[in-house]
């Protein structure tokens, strides 16, 4: 075994448990992706604080919001350097190097200061030439806006008309529409032609890293490219769909994709639909939304959106279909405390749009339009 030690460091915005948890991810996500390795690579990893952060242990990070349970951890606090920079968090990980290239340390924010002669450039051309979901432009992503604007989350079971309506709504709003679940089909969909075994969790993280996701506007909603291919209808094929659910389960694969997601929200001007945007993704949302309607309405929603696609739905099946989602979701979704219910079950696509648009901060002079 060759270990090569990696650094890293960023800002903390504030003294609190939820900056020094973010801004640890945020540190930790990047220098997994500027270095490829897996959870399953790191040997061990030291944290510190400057002396003016105590709110939250940095390895809770790690083990928590990454899964990164295996890994041995330590924390510790710094010494007062007169002049040093403050609110900072720094990491260094000893990870497993074979088959992993130089070791690239990652500085975020002003932690920069740190190392002012740091190449932020990748190791090699080839590393460059990489384009991974995580450096997703705003121009790859489907809307209107140019960054300004509120941040709506909209989450809901399945078949409760999240993307009809949220396309919708980003679109009345003038912002950008972002669909979260195109992205793990996506992947599901790329694991699945490369072979990777849908329980490697750390063949999956790297995978996650590499993958080229961009999501393009079209005339009938966003297509899907992967590796510059257009996989709007692949990624929605039965095998596919089946899948998504292992994918999007692994933590480091979320983190990966949170990570992007969060990265375009914070531009504003984003309309974002999936099954824990408002909790977990974008918990500091302007508007949070959790749409849902009664199971048959769903059923009949769907079928007729499969039907409508080309594919040969049959009505029973989609309602077997529905209920297993339903059962994970009771096990794995929770509505956001702060989001408002809007119940469809009685509403057509712009009255359910019409109230959503009453809820978002500039929403209300937008609706009846």
């Amino acid at each position: 075994m060759a270990i090569r030690g990696i650094r890293g460091a960023n800002e903390v915005a504030a003294n609190t448990e939820e900056a020094i948890l973010t801004a640890t991810r945020d540190l930790l996500i990047a220098m997994q992706q500027a270095n490829g390795f897996s959870a399953r690579d790191i040997v061990s990893a030291v944290f510190t604080l400057t002396p003016d952060l105590n709110a939250a242990f940095p390895a809770r990070a790690a083990r928590e919001l990454l899964g990164w349970v295996e890994v041995p951890l330590l924390c510790a606090s710094e010494i007062d350097v007169p002049g040093a920079p403050g609110h900072l968090v720094r990491v260094l990980l000893h990870v497993d190097s074979e088959g992993g290239g130089a070791a690239r340390s990652v500085y975020l924010g002003s932690a920069k200061a740190l190392r002012p002669d740091h190449d932020d450039r990748p190791a090699t051309p080839e590393m460059g030439e990489q384009r991974s979901v995580q450096r997703m432009r705003r121009q790859d992503v489907e809307g209107h806006g140019e960054g300004r604007g509120p941040v709506v989350a909209i989450d809901g079971p399945a078949g409760a008309g999240k993307s009809t309506v949220a396309r919708a709504v980003a679109r009345r709003l003038g912002c950008l529409y972002l669909d979260s679940g195109a992205m793990y089909r996506a992947l599901a969909l790329a694991a699945l032609r490369a072979g990777v075994e849908l329980g490697d969790g750390p063949a999956l993280e790297r995978l996650a890293a590499r993958v080229d996701i961009t999501l393009q506007p079209g005339a009938d909603g966003s297509r899907v490219l992967l590796g510059g291919e257009d996989v709007t209808d692949a990624v929605r094929a039965p095998d596919v769909e089946e899948v998504v659910p292992r994918v999007a389960g692994i933590p480091g694969v979320r983190a990966v994709m949170i990570a992007a997601q969060r990265r375009l929200a914070r531009m504003g001007g984003v309309v974002m639909d999936g099954r824990d945007i408002g909790r977990v993704v974008l918990p500091e949302a302007d508007c949070k939304v959790y749409l849902t309607a009664d199971l048959a309405v769903r059923v009949r929603r769907r079928y007729l959106q499969l039907r409508g696609r080309g594919r040969d739905a049959d009505l029973e099946e989609v309602g077997r279909d529905l209920a297993r989602r339903d059962e994970f979701d009771r096990q794995q979704m929770v509505k956001a405390p702060d989001a408002v219910e809007v119940d469809t079950t009685d509403l057509g696509v712009e009255a359910s749009v019409e109230r959503i648009l009453a809820l978002c901060p500039g929403g209300a002079r937008r609706a009846g339009n």
